[in-house]
């Protein structure tokens, strides 16, 4: 009776519970609350907002909780009610939250800290206005931020490259977002991975043309490799642990041209480290002596001589029409005439003639006095007559100076600029319209010459006819294909309740397939068939059936 007694007064037992503050307003911007929970029994946390974060949801007797309030980027004030609750009381906590009225930009977290692997890492922006990445975050090399501008509050994720430095430093940068007023600032900082690369000294090598060897320190934490891609420099060792030296052998360098190589370390955690090798030329005995180096010519053009001192075969050549030689190639010591042509245009021209013997070159100045002709451009067309299909054609340009075309979207020239007499290519695209279209060509110079054409093309002419245009059907019904011909998209319809056709439009040439019904009536029967061009022509085909007997 004793024990009945205790558990009874037990479970009628009941538990009060307090709260403290019971009313609380946030600032727009979010912030943080410490309520105070008094009570003898177990407690929960029965209702809370979803713009509210709370740091405990349930516990035992006398408690401090905290409460977390995002910034309000709404545009209304936010009110809720917390309720903590025991087993047989409850509590309420009055919440409310003004809004943000002028613009706002935050960004969480505010670093980031990266190892020499790299990697992905968000950015959650809470906003209220436009933002953007500035440009000079975006021209960082070894970072990368998706999206970089945006509205209203979203997630941002930044990508920073792998960094393998080698030197014991780490890299920093700053991603700076702007939004309306606003800057926000997130440093990245990332280590270089020293502690797993090689690092060595010194990081270039230089040899004279005879060769000869150099050392490089190195230092590592781990074990490590060494290798070279060229067959030129050998290696004393080619691999280590720790640090060490190696030395690097040049041969010889018997060529006319500097080369480079690569020395390559590469430390067990699979990151490289490069030294730079080059070696100087070795010295070229060979001479190419040209004499003179600039060579100027009137309007009615000439002749220059031009000296050559040379040991070895050599060759001459210019880009320009106007420019011919006496010789374009020989051997040893010799000469070569440059002749130019007169020059009919009214600008002064200017080219350079190439003398090369192995891999020697000299380059000859060449300039031309301008001509007294007045400028001119004439054409020997007048009028282009193209069918609808289109095509392209040359034409043919006489003149005296540079000059440039302008046709139409429909008739454009391939080559729209040229020199003196020369040729162009006219596009002439297809004329899908049924109407015939015309442009003018106009061919001009700068100095105000033009000549001009007329592009006249005609429309373009649909094609539409069937297999057939009459089908008598018998009186227990037919299936029977039918063929189009054509140059355009088509449909099919019209007929009668007793007449199927599958499919009802094509393009171009094509089937179609109709299924006629029985006729189980005591009349004879009559439909159409319509076969309508989406551009044009009509076909009508018709179908006769008989009745049963």
């Amino acid at each position: 009776m004793a024990v009945l007694l205790v558990l009874a007064v037990s479970c009628g037992k009941k538990h009060e519970i307090t709260l403290s503050p019971t009313e609380f307003e946030f600032e727009p911007t979010g912030g943080e609350v410490t309520v105070e929970i008094n009570t003898d029994g177990d407690w929960n946390v029965e209702k809370c907002p979803e713009w509210i974060a709370v740091s405990e949801t349930s516990g035992s007797k006398d408690a401090s909780i905290v409460l977390a309030a995002q910034p309000n980027l709404g545009d209304a004030i936010r009110e809720a009610v917390l309720e903590v609750s025991t087993s047989t009381n409850s509590a309420q906590l009055k919440l409310s939250q003004g809004y943000v009225e002028e613009n706002y930009l935050s960004i969480s977290p505010d670093s980031i800290t990266a190892d020499y692997h790299g990697g992905e890492f968000d950015l959650q922006i809470s906003s209220n206005c436009e933002w953007t990445l500035s440009e000079l975050s975006q021209q960082i090399p070894w970072i990368s931020v998706n999206p970089s501008s945006g509205s209203g509050s979203q997630t941002v994720k930044v990508s920073v490259e792998e960094y393998v430095g080698g030197d014991s430093s780490s890299r920093k940068a700053s991603l700076i977002f702007a939004g309306a007023n606003a800057l926000v600032s997130v440093g990245v900082t990332q280590s270089d991975g020293s502690e797993v690369a090689v690092s060595v000294n010194p990081k270039f090598l230089s040899f004279s043309t005879e060769g000869g060897s150099q050392q490089i320190v190195v230092s590592c934490a781990s074990n490590w490799s060494v290798s070279t891609s060229v067959d030129w420099l050998s290696l004393s060792v080619t691999e280590g642990s720790g640090n060490g030296q190696i030395t690097v052998t040049a041969e010889n360098n018997e060529d006319f041209q500097v080369r480079l190589g690569a020395v390559v370390f590469t430390s067990d955690a699979h990151q490289n480290t490069t030294v730079t090798v080059s070696q100087e030329a070795a010295i070229d005995p060979r001479h190419l002596d040209v004499s003179p180096m600039e060579v100027n010519f009137g309007k009615q053009g000439g002749n220059a001589v031009i000296s050559i001192g040379c040991d070895e075969q050599w060759k001459v050549d210019c880009p320009e029409h106007w420019i011919s030689f006496s010789a374009q190639d020989g051997e040893g010591d010799g000469s070569f005439d440059i002749i130019a042509e007169e020059n009919i245009m009214n600008t002064p021209r200017n080219t350079v003639v190439y003398v090369v013997s192995g891999i020697l070159e000299k380059q000859i100045q060449v300039h031309q006095e301008a001509g007294d002709q007045a400028p001119y451009v004439s054409l020997n067309v007048d009028v282009i007559n193209a069918d609808a299909v289109g095509d392209v054609f040359p034409v043919e340009v006489s003149s005296n100076v540079t000059w440039t075309v302008r046709g139409s979207s429909w008739a454009e020239p391939i080559q729209n600029s040229g020199e003196g007499d020369g040729t162009f290519s006219l596009r002439v695209d297809t004329n899908y319209e049924m109407t015939p279209r015309s442009c003018t060509v106009r061919v001009s110079t700068a100095q105000g010459a033009s000549d001009s054409f007329e592009v006249v093309q005609s429309g373009y002419v649909y094609t539409l006819s069937t297999e057939v245009t009459e089908i008598n059907a018998p009186a227990e019904g037919l299936k029977t294909e039918i063929n189009v011909f054509s140059n355009q998209n088509w449909t099919v319809s019209k007929g009668a309740s007793w007449i199927l056709y599958d499919p009802v439009s094509g393009t171009n040439d094509g089937a179609f397939t109709i299924v006629v019904d029985p006729n189980a009536s005591p009349r004879d029967r009559s439909a159409e068939i319509y076969v309508t061009g989406e551009k044009d022509g009509l076909v009508i085909i018709q179908v006769n059936q008989p009745h049963a007997k």
